[in-house]
């Protein structure tokens, strides 16, 4: 299990070095899951070190980024709530400001998809005009 940790982490970092970072949000996320399933910390910490580091170039990748930080901490916290229970010790919250209000993820939406909304805003609105016309004929 840990050689499918280390190796999304190696396929991230070398996307990461072919100045692709989406693609390696994507492995790194996958490295998390596998971090997650073995409720390594270390591992976890590793994933947001890299993470934290990416630079996004455009919405889609910073919208990925925030969204891989979001649940690599709050898998953190997890994690920590799970060992602390487990050894009876107290519970010291490492992301207290996660519990703060607030949207944690937006959803990228392409030129293409705004383009289809507007035609069936412009659609729907076309049918209320015509169905009323019509309405007010009869």
């Amino acid at each position: 299990m840990a050689g499918g940790f280390e190796r999304n982490l190696q396929a991230a970092r070398g996307a990461y070095e072919e100045n692709d970072p989406f693609r390696a949000l994507r492995r790194l996320d996958r490295a998390r899951r596998s971090a997650l399933k073995r409720k390594d910390l270390a591992q976890l910490d590793r994933v947001l070190d890299f993470a934290e580091g990416v630079i996004a170039r455009d919405e889609r990748t910073e919208i990925e980024r925030e969204s891989l930080l979001y649940a690599v901490r709050q898998n953190v916290r997890q994690v920590t709530r799970r060992k602390a229970w487990e050894t009876g010790s107290e519970l010291v919250d490492p992301y207290p400001a996660l519990d703060a209000p607030r949207a944690p993820v937006r959803t990228f939406m392409s030129t293409g998809v705004k383009i289809w909304i507007a035609v069936g805003v412009a659609l729907a609105i076309a049918i209320v005009v015509l169905w009323l016309a019509g309405a007010a004929l009869s």
